[in-house]
């Protein structure tokens, strides 16, 4: 657990010094990709143009993190991202097509990482402190 968050949070804090380009907004919304307990589960289905270095590329992810079902609904009925809209376009200098609209670590899912790490040692120290 405390992996998957820690490479996401990496790659969220890597990204504030990605370079950015304009682009614009080729098509966006929602898609039902399954369902848990009878709740449907929605993803993201976005894709915008951009070009780094002359080459035109195509992006789908809005940022890291894109599985947290509430707030993809609310980013996409919120009217944020419309087709045909410019916006910035952050993408790593190392690989161009790895790109994303928006940045940074998000705190809900900074906590998760940090519990993760916080577990093994309370353990440890309750096996070492707790032994008679």
């Amino acid at each position: 657990m405390s992996g998957y968050f820690g490479y996401i949070l990496w790659k969220s804090i890597a990204c504030f010094w990605w370079p950015h380009t304009m682009g614009r907004i080729l098509g966006n919304g929602l898609k039902q990709t399954g369902r848990a307990h009878g709740v449907p589960i929605y993803g993201t289905r976005i894709s915008y143009a951009y070009a780094v270095a002359g080459e035109e590329m195509i992006g789908r992810k809005v940022d890291f993190v894109q599985y947290d079902n509430a707030n993809v609904v609310k980013l996409f009925t919120s009217g944020k991202y419309y087709e045909l809209q410019q916006v910035k376009v952050y993408y790593n200098p190392k690989k161009p097509s790895e790109a994303v609209l928006e940045r940074g670590p998000k705190l809900k899912y900074i906590w998760p990482f940090f519990c993760g790490l916080l577990f093994p040692v309370v353990a440890v120290c309750a096996f070492i402190y707790g032994r008679d």
